[in-house]
């Protein structure tokens, strides 16, 4: 069963090769949360920032989210993410996947849909 909507929050997507951080909110210890939105081919994926083999954002701070071969990477751990599906295909957490953020683009632009998951802030 999914959580409830709670809120559409517009975006400017990004652009072939390039992977956005949008701040969606604070979970539910009031740490501050990011979504990464990255483009794959015509479609606009989004998933959480946060590493599978422990729960630190990928890019540690750093803004680079994308390898050479054009996986998610997690620059401390190594792990890499499939941009199609979060899959982990390689590092510690290898058969993981990222958790995704629903992603709307319409007549009215692109937004995340956001659920009670992630409280605003």
């Amino acid at each position: 069963m999914s959580a409830p909507l709670k809120r559409r929050l517009p975006i400017a997507p990004p652009n072939e090769g390039e992977c956005l951080s949008v701040s969606i909110g604070r979970d539910e210890r009031g740490f501050p949360v990011d979504a990464l939105v990255v483009r794959d081919g015509a479609r606009l994926r989004a998933y959480v920032n946060i590493c599978k083999h422990i729960a630190i954002p990928l890019d540690a701070g750093t803004g680079d989210f994308l390898d050479e071969e054009g996986h998610l990477v997690c620059l401390t751990h190594g792990a890499l993410y499939r941009i199609s599906d979060g899959l982990c295909v390689a590092g510690p957490c290898e058969g993981e996947s990222l958790d995704e953020v629903l992603v709307e683009e319409d007549a009215r632009g692109v937004h995340l849909v956001l659920t009670e998951r992630f409280e605003d802030g």
